[in-house]
């Protein structure tokens, strides 16, 4: 058998392509959070239709 790495992504957004993919809504809008700019603002409104506090923003 043969196993293979997983690839890293290139990029937070790029990470975000991924989750939005079906693995985790949250953690999708959790990143876009993270990823800060219109990002951010996206990341926290998706919180918020699911029920969820935003994330304090980082300093």
């Amino acid at each position: 058998m043969t196993s293979s790495k997983p690839v890293a992504p290139a990029s937070t957004l790029e990470l975000t392509d991924a989750l939005v993919s079906g693995v985790d809504s949250c953690q999708w809008a959790r990143t876009l959070v993270l990823a800060g700019g219109e990002h951010a603002t996206i990341g926290a409104a998706a919180l918020a239709d699911i029920g969820l506090a935003p994330m304090a923003s980082g300093r």
